[in-house]
């Protein structure tokens, strides 16, 4: 029996997600970043032979958007390097903004799953009481009612990406025994879902074996779904470093909300909501505003971290 998140947990997920959407183009003086990255575009194919991308497809999918909704327009010859670029420069958390989970190093998540995308950069293990969901979520279960547009593609409109982004290991941290990629849910994928499920460095080891060859012993009969890059997709090292020089610059960005805090009951359960509200001119369009939590008063603070909606 799998343990799913709670309503509220989910409701909150959602909302985290819109805020982030909201703010994630690079704004105006911030400066963009030039990742050293993998080399040119290169076909992969699956494990099992019978079906072949390019790396850069399995990166940003067939048809990425950029932050105002249109398509990347992405030459023929693009690689890993040049679309990381791009993607940098337009998105605040640069490539990590294409993903729900993006962690440099080792993920172990406790009662969760993911609604979209998932990049790690070390190893992976499920404590959620049964199978990590990918991708899935709601979306699979409001297809099943009748909603087209539930499934996780038809949502961000784009397809033939990896769901799972999998680097098995940095150079200085090598996967733990037993811990390297553990508990996926693989009911996740489908035809339904067409996503190239999973993209892995196959110039790694697990455990003395290949990370092609460790992969077909965990999960033989998916191997139409995994497909082995020559390297990583991914530099975690040279993107957590743009990430922490864009916090730090927006950490100084004056506040522009008001927040106020209250209880209320959902599901016969009492829970805090935040009501996070504009308090700059409305009237004159901008392109990102700031809710800077440092200058939030203790009380407004603490309405924020305890909420379990924000509204």
């Amino acid at each position: 029996m799998k343990k799913r998140k709670t309503m509220a947990k989910r409701l909150l997920s959602s909302v985290t997600s819109a805020l982030l959407a909201v703010s994630s183009m690079l704004p105006a003086g911030f400066t963009p970043g030039e990742m050293l990255s993998a080399g040119a575009a290169t076909d992969v194919s699956n494990l099992s032979n019978d079906k072949t991308v390019t790396d850069v497809q399995l990166l940003v999918g067939s048809t990425p958007q950029k932050p105002d909704g249109t398509l990347y327009q992405f030459p023929d010859d693009a690689t890993i390097a040049s679309v990381t670029n791009a993607i940098d420069n337009d998105y605040f958390l640069g490539i990590a903004s294409q993903f729900s989970v993006f962690m440099p190093d080792y993920f172990i998540p406790h009662n969760s799953d993911s609604e979209g995308r998932m990049a790690i950069g070390n190893y992976f293990k499920s404590e959620t009481g049964g199978e990590y969901q990918i991708g899935k979520g709601d979306f699979t279960q409001g297809n099943n009612n009748g909603n087209p547009n539930a499934n996780l593609e038809n949502l961000i409109k784009n397809q033939d990406y990896a769901r799972i982004i999998w680097n098995a290991g940095t150079d200085t941290v090598t996967p733990e025994k037993g811990l390297a990629l553990e508990g996926v849910g693989w009911e996740t994928y489908s035809e339904e879902h067409p996503g190239r499920n999973i993209a892995f460095d196959k110039n790694k080891t697990v455990d003395s074996k290949t990370t092609s060859e460790y992969l077909q012993d965990q999960y033989g009969s998916y191997q139409s779904s995994l497909y082995g890059t020559n390297g990583a997709l991914i530099d975690y090292q040279a993107q957590m470093a743009l990430l922490e020089q864009r916090s730090t610059r927006a950490a100084k960005q004056k506040n522009q909300f008001d927040v106020t805090g209250y209880t209320t009951v959902f599901d016969k359960t009492s829970v805090n909501v935040a009501t996070v509200t504009y308090n700059g001119d409305g009237s004159v369009p901008t392109d990102v505003v700031y809710l800077n939590l440092s200058e939030l008063t203790e009380e407004q603070y603490k309405a924020f971290k305890t909420a379990t909606f924000i509204r």
